[in-house]
């Protein structure tokens, strides 16, 4: 894959841990429809350098973070490392006081959800 590809591609993660596109737009200073545009393929919009490194600020993720294909076998016991520092977000995003509902959308998008919260919701 190449670096557009790979970012389109976690910005659909992005958005799956923000909760939304609104609410991953709002915590990126940049505009719902600005993201649309980047996620149609017929539009030549693309997340450039200054858009990933907002993303990975606003989701306390590390930098370089939306420059990497996390699928890749050479990344993926890297990722499963980074687990840890994702359930802590999660735990930290209890502690004030969100949602459920928000923290569950956050899980799912790191495919952990029903290891955590299964049997007990």
């Amino acid at each position: 894959m190449d670096i557009k590809q790979i970012r389109t591609t976690n910005l659909r993660v992005a958005i799956g841990m923000a909760g939304s596109q609104d609410k991953l737009a709002e915590a990126a200073n940049t505009s719902p429809s600005y993201l649309s545009q980047i996620l149609n393929p017929t539009h030549k919009s693309q997340v450039g350098d200054k858009l990933a490194r907002k993303i990975e600020d606003a989701l306390s993720l590390p930098h370089g973070w939306m420059d990497t294909d996390h699928e890749a076998p050479e990344n993926v016991i890297r990722n499963l490392d980074g687990i840890d520092q994702e359930i802590m977000m999660a735990v930290n995003r209890l502690k004030k006081k969100e949602s459920k509902e928000d923290v569950l959308r956050f899980l799912e998008a790191i495919e952990v959800q029903e290891d955590l919260w299964g049997k007990h919701s």
